[in-house]
């Protein structure tokens, strides 16, 4: 950082330019086997376990477009946000969206039922779904911004689908996992809770990923030059700031310091790197991720190619596979014991895993 001081460039002297340094100071980071931390996993009970067999029987089922609905048929159609008058709010919620009327309300059924393409309904977002993460998806918005969608609102039919259900067989088991990859019930039961696993099993490998990084950076003694930073953080800031709000931003920031240097020390010390050959492999799987069962190979390497050259999205990748060999180390450093619970309580233990 250079030291402020007045200089005459348009004399023909001799200048002299001052600069303090913040320097990395030596430490070391305290691995071993001797910490222990719990893994939460959620059980998978045989209900979800059938309600996803129904998914897919649906997901791979027949679509047919009837003249009604009935209480197993889906309604697409538009969602308009309705005033305390049942007008139409301006800018309020204007959305496309899907209705799946088993998933409504057993009192509210009624209402969906026997519609036709133009009907409307005047109906409470409650009535689809009492989790406001649900509306979220069903709109594409934030869950913050679900919970704030309250009143009234539209909802006008102009699709309806009618879906008869796949067998669950042989032929649904080679449209979902490719031809002779799984033969049988039990192997398809094994997939499915793999899946399932797959879906649910992330909020707590996040959760053990914090507290693994927050055990690091309380116990890694690391002597910052707080004087130098403080007065770096005062140049760089645009904005004035009180005491108060300087330390809060000042905190923020010297702990996220303290993990990047962190990061780095245990890169360094256990010759941690990525190679381009890594990052393509990853660009493939990122595709074929996006694109699902079934797609032709040709089009997963071009979508993958379309990824390596966007010079952001090859940054990201770098970053995650770097993170992904730091968290494996880790894991295989300390004690990390396996605990199944019920889901309810682990949706409420892993909530603010990010």
């Amino acid at each position: 950082m250079p030291i402020e001081n007045k200089v005459d460039l348009d004399q023909e002297v001799e200048h002299e330019f001052g600069f303090e340094l913040g320097l990395v100071p030596e430490f070391s980071v305290p691995l071993s086997a001797d910490h222990k931390f719990t893994l939460l996993q959620p059980e998978i009970e045989e209900s979800l376990m059938a309600e996803y067999t129904e998914e897919l029987t649906n997901r791979y089922g027949t679509v047919s477009n009837p003249d009604s609905s009935t209480e197993n048929d889906l309604l697409g159609g538009d969602f308009v946000q309705l005033d305390e008058n049942g007008e139409i709010l301006p800018g309020g919620l204007y959305k496309p969206s899907v209705i799946n009327i088993r998933k409504v309300g057993d009192e509210f059924k009624p209402k969906y039922i026997g519609k036709a393409k133009g009907d409307k309904i005047e109906l409470s977002l409650a009535e689809l779904s009492k989790d406001a993460a649900d509306i979220a998806s069903m709109f594409s918005i934030s869950k913050d911004e679900a919970e704030k969608l309250t009143g009234k609102f539209q909802f006008t039919v102009t699709q309806i689908h009618h879906i008869l259900p796949a067998e669950v067989n042989q032929e649904l088991w080679d449209k979902i996992y490719g031809p002779g990859k799984v033969n049988n019930t039990e192997d398809f039961q094994k997939n499915l809770r793999m899946e399932l696993m797959s879906i649910f099993a992330p909020k707590g490998e996040r959760k053990l990923n914090n507290e693994m990084v927050d055990h690091l950076i309380k116990n890694t003694s690391i002597t910052l030059p707080d004087e130098f930073l403080k007065k770096w953080l005062t140049r760089v800031n645009k904005e004035p700031m009180n005491e108060a709000q300087f330390n809060m931003e000042y905190e923020a920031y010297t702990q996220s310091l303290k993990w990047r240097l962190i990061e780095d020390k245990i890169y360094k010390d256990h010759n941690i790197s990525v190679t381009p050959e890594e990052v393509q492999e990853y660009a493939h799987q990122l595709a074929h991720r996006y694109m699902g069962h079934g797609v032709p190979h040709e089009q997963i390497d071009e979508a993958s190619k379309r990824l390596l050259q966007d010079e952001k999205e090859v940054n990201r990748m770098y970053e995650r596979l770097y993170e992904s060999k730091l968290i494996d180390l880790l894991r295989k450093t300390y004690t990390i014991e396996a605990k199944e619970i019920q889901r309810d309580e682990y949706d409420k233990l892993t909530e603010s895993a990010k």
